[in-house]
């Protein structure tokens, strides 16, 4: 009697088949590539840095005070593990100044999350570094995978991975992730607002915009960068209307009047407790960061700001020369915008949403401007998406001209 037992390979073959599991797996083996590829970047870059910069070094504080310390022993902690020799004159009159530490750690007492975070994993680590890192890296990887996501919808899954790898050759993004700093979970938490957002508008669901508020509130307290889906939404808002896209102009109203309710809130309870506001930091940067103590009128303050944003684009434009593979990327999503939105004038919403969160995100130059790429993350995104867009147009035309090379 033969034995059955070869059999069961062929019936969980028959199984997984059926349910589609080996054709999902099919397309989702390059982004695990691509998760397996950056975690090796991410980690091999961890071993030739350190991990803490300025503003992780307060961090490290309120992860102190978080824990029970009171201000001067976090802050006798944190100067046990600063080598002020090698600091640059703002960073020794930050650490050594008393004063000047002080206003310093109230820019950041606004951003409590990332501490609070590391103050959870702490408890299961029981390892300061790895209870900072670990939210990096989830959000680290997160990104990456809601960046596909996001992408599959309008460019599918050859052009989401695209995108997602463009995203992780990024060099500022990766090195930056390695340091204990906000941006990371900034650029997590903003990909995932614009996902829920996109669900909401979409599907009609009321969960969908639950979501996306708590994840918003969530992320103002990691960075402020979230006020800037005000902007978002009244591109969504108008561009909707003028490509008549079939969401209802009720729901992008709504949610658009629902997040200028909760950043208004966010403004006034910012306001009661005397966090720093933009003004706040405008001037900080006027003062080198705390090396002079200057009193700047409005008008003054005003120019600085035009003179900053023109310096900065100045920066830009050099990087580019440099960077020959950024300028074309941005050459191509300029003809992909403009090929879309009025050529064609066929976008769909999750293009639409992409363009938004793209200017929202380089809108943040003109309101604190320094040139730091780990502030554009959604910018890069955006590029890649409709630089994306315009290759994978072009090479479908080819396809049509020549059918029968593609047989």
């Amino acid at each position: 009697m033969k034995s059955s037992f070869p059999l069961a390979p062929m019936l969980f073959s028959r199984y997984i088949n059926d349910r589609g599991i080996i054709s999902k797996m099919k397309y989702l083996l390059p982004l695990f590539l691509l998760l397996i590829f950056s975690s090796s970047e991410f980690f091999l870059l961890l071993r030739h840095k350190s991990m803490s910069i300025s503003d992780s070094y307060f961090y490290r504080h309120m992860f102190y005070e978080f824990q029970g310390n009171s201000f001067a022993q976090a802050r006798g902690k944190i100067l046990a593990q600063v080598d002020i020799n090698h600091l640059d004159t703002i960073g020794k009159n930050i650490f050594t100044n008393d004063a000047a530490y002080k206003n310093a750690l109230t820019f950041l007492q606004k951003r409590p999350l990332y501490p609070l975070l590391s103050v959870l994993f702490n408890l299961v680590f029981h390892n300061e570094t790895i209870a900072f890192l670990f939210p990096i890296y989830l959000a680290f990887l997160g990104s990456i995978i809601l960046c596909y996501i996001f992408c599959q919808k309008s460019l599918g899954v050859f052009g989401a991975i695209l995108v997602s790898a463009a995203l992780v050759n990024f060099y500022p993004f990766i090195d930056w992730s390695t340091y204990f700093l906000t941006d990371t979970l900034g650029l997590f938490f903003w990909l995932l607002q614009l996902f829920f957002l996109y669900e909401f508008l979409l599907n009609r669901k009321g969960n969908w915009l639950l979501w996306f508020l708590t994840t918003m509130v969530l992320s103002l307290y990691n960075r402020e960068q979230s006020i800037l889906f005000v902007f978002i939404l009244v591109i969504v808002y108008f561009l909707s209307k003028l490509f008549n896209l079939s969401i209802s102009k009720i729901r992008s109203k709504r949610v658009l009047l629902f997040v200028i309710a909760v950043t208004l809130i966010y403004i006034g309870v910012s306001a009661i407790t005397k966090q720093k506001n933009l003004l706040d930091s405008l001037h900080y940067l006027q003062n080198d960061y705390g090396l002079t103590n200057h009193v700047y009128t409005l008008p003054q303050t005003f120019i600085y700001l035009a003179a900053h944003i023109l310096s900065s684009h100045r920066a830009l434009i050099v990087d580019l020369t440099h960077h020959h593979v950024w300028a074309v990327s941005i050459f191509l999503s300029i003809v992909g915008i403009m090929q879309m939105f009025v050529i064609k004038r066929n976008p769909k919403i999750a293009d639409i949403l992409m363009l938004g969160s793209g200017l929202a995100s380089y809108l943040s130059i003109f309101l604190f401007p320094v040139l730091s790429y780990r502030f554009f993350y959604p910018v890069v995104i955006a590029i890649a998406y409709f630089g994306v867009y315009v290759v994978l147009d072009y090479y479908q035309l080819l396809v049509n001209e020549h059918p029968k090379n593609h047989e």
